[in-house]
């Protein structure tokens, strides 16, 4: 396809508000328009496969894009990051709608003999990566939570026998050192400062 630059315009963005001409699904992404009223997937006319794009008489509601995008074979909840207020930086960013991201599920762990026979017991936390939030999770999630981009894993081995001072060092020594460690704050606080939790005597 050739058009003179003078009869085109580029730097055109859709957010699902024009349709691929053959599927009549909705397009997300850049486009250009030419001077014969027509639209085109792409920067430019040499921006890879210039799928032909159409303005639909009726312009589809954001809900109706994501639900184009996402499916509804299932009648699944919406996945929060093609939510109205998400789509674009979610298509953008290419989020694969068929992988659920990691999300953390809260947990307090509830020690058992073998725990207490070994005066120590493995404690998963995670914090979001771009803030400071923290969850406790248990063993299984922890491995779940290994290969997200959105969280940080962090297993502590917690003491809880022995000399009191001493496992109160030992467990705040080690909390300093997996922030120093990771580039991270915050984590002594979520604890509220509780180095002695669980503590057995």
């Amino acid at each position: 396809m050739y058009y003179p630059k003078t009869q085109i315009e580029t730097g055109l963005y859709s957010k699902g508000t024009l349709i691929v001409k053959s599927t009549s699904k909705p397009y997300s992404g850049p486009y250009f328009s030419t001077y014969d009223n027509k639209y085109f997937s792409g920067n430019n006319p040499n921006d890879g496969l210039n799928i032909e794009l159409l303005k639909p008489k009726q312009t589809p509601t954001e809900l109706n894009i994501v639900t184009s995008f996402l499916g509804d074979s299932n009648n699944l909840p919406l996945d929060p990051r093609f939510s109205s207020s998400n789509i674009t930086y979610s298509i953008l960013t290419n989020q694969d709608k068929n992988q659920i991201p990691y999300t953390p599920t809260p947990y307090y762990p509830i020690l058992n003999s073998i725990d207490i026979a070994n005066g120590e017991f493995l404690r998963y936390f995670v914090k979001k990566s771009n803030e400071n939030i923290y969850y406790e999770i248990n063993k299984n999630q922890g491995a779940a939570a290994i290969n997200s981009k959105n969280y940080i894993v962090l297993p502590l081995n917690w003491i809880i026998k022995g000399n009191r001072d001493t496992v109160l060092q030992q467990n705040s020594t080690q909390i300093a050192a997996a922030e120093i460690e990771l580039k991270i704050v915050g984590l002594g606080k979520f604890l509220n400062y509780n180095f002695l939790e669980f503590y057995q005597g």
